[in-house]
């Protein structure tokens, strides 16, 4: 369980100011382990699909999202979300031709 305790700093009120988080997903195999040593390890996962799942993640605040989906997830998916919007295909550092992304209009 994570616990986030906020506390107010140059402000003369006790509002809080909203956190603001964004999300990137794609759906494609993956690197994923254990890597160290039993003293000093971690699990992780690593290759491209990460890396893709990185820049989608940065192209939420150019979209003005905080949730983006890549087209390969929306295949994977079971049924297609009533509320889904498209980004119009965005360039993504690293990724050579433009992608789909795919949003929810209520997230």
């Amino acid at each position: 369980t994570v616990k986030l305790v906020l506390t107010p700093t140059g402000s003369s009120s006790n509002e809080l100011a909203p956190i603001e988080i964004g999300v990137g997903i794609n759906s494609e195999p993956a690197v994923i382990g254990a890597i160290g040593t039993h003293k000093r390890g971690c699990y992780t996962a690593v290759g491209d699909t990460v890396n893709v799942s990185a820049r989608i993640e940065s192209h939420t605040k150019i979209a003005g999202q905080h949730l983006l989906y890549s087209e390969s997830t929306r295949v994977a998916l079971s049924e297609i979300p009533a509320d889904e919007g498209e980004v119009t295909a965005a360039d993504l550092k690293g990724v050579d031709k433009p992608m789909k992304l795919f949003f929810l209009r209520d997230a």
